[in-house]
């Protein structure tokens, strides 16, 4: 079957309403860059904050790579050593965790 939809409501929310914010969160991802992807040779993870954990990890969660120095806000990974396919980038900046999907080929 199929449906169609034939009215949609939108309420309008007072900005002290609690569902009406933006976190912090949501501004950080947004910062966040990783590029270029896929990649072949280096990664570049960037972002406006200091990266305080960065992990690489293979589609089973398995810990590939993490570089040494943290607290940086640019980070250039060789990934050149890496097998082909797809891997998970985990970043955390301050207080939030992001995982990204990246493909190395």
């Amino acid at each position: 079957g199929c449906f169609v939809v034939t009215s949609i409501i939108l309420d309008v929310l007072p900005a002290s309403d609690p569902t009406c914010t933006v976190s912090a969160t949501d501004i950080r991802e947004q910062e966040l860059q990783i590029f270029p992807n896929p990649a072949n040779e280096i990664l570049h993870i960037e972002c406006d904050l200091p990266i305080h954990e960065i992990d690489i990890l293979n589609t089973a969660g398995q810990h590939i790579y993490s570089p040494r120095k943290m607290n940086l806000t640019s980070y250039a990974v060789n990934v050149a050593d890496l097998q082909q396919g797809v891997y998970l980038i985990k970043v955390k900046i301050e207080d939030a965790t992001f995982l990204r999907k990246v493909i190395i080929w």
